[in-house]
């Protein structure tokens, strides 16, 4: 079950993140343009889209690790009458990284091909 929900939270951040990066790549048509028309090609467009994903992913999944070992290492849950003590492990908290940057990854993919699609001479006329 905490499988499904995290896969369900899972999609929904990267869905919101995707959005989020369309609007990045909206808001800077021109400047994309420019790169284009100074010879830069679309492989490199695209290079730099993810990068940025990745770059503002990782403060995220950073802080996410530190949040989840600091509140709940070595804390006791008991669901349904069965006490266990949770473990964050360094492996786990890296695994959670992991995660998250490929959710970077994944949500910078498709705005990062649209801008690199763009004709130049339209995404320089764009206001």
């Amino acid at each position: 079950m905490s499988y499904f929900v995290g896969s369900i939270m899972a999609l929904a951040a990267t869905i919101g993140a995707a959005n989020s990066l369309y609007a990045i790549v909206d808001g800077r048509r021109r400047e994309l343009a420019t790169l284009r028309a100074l010879g830069f090609d679309g492989v490199a467009i695209v290079a730099s889209m993810l990068l940025e994903s990745i770059f503002l992913a990782l403060p995220g999944a950073l802080l996410g690790a530190l949040v989840a070992w600091s509140l709940f290492n070595g804390s006791l849950a008991s669901p349904f009458g069965t006490n266990f003590r949770l473990a964050v492990t360094p492996s786990l908290a890296l695994l959670g990284v992991a995660w998250a940057l490929g959710m970077g990854v994944l949500s910078g993919l498709l705005p990062a091909v649209r801008a690199s699609r763009v004709p130049v001479t339209v995404a320089l006329r764009a206001s």
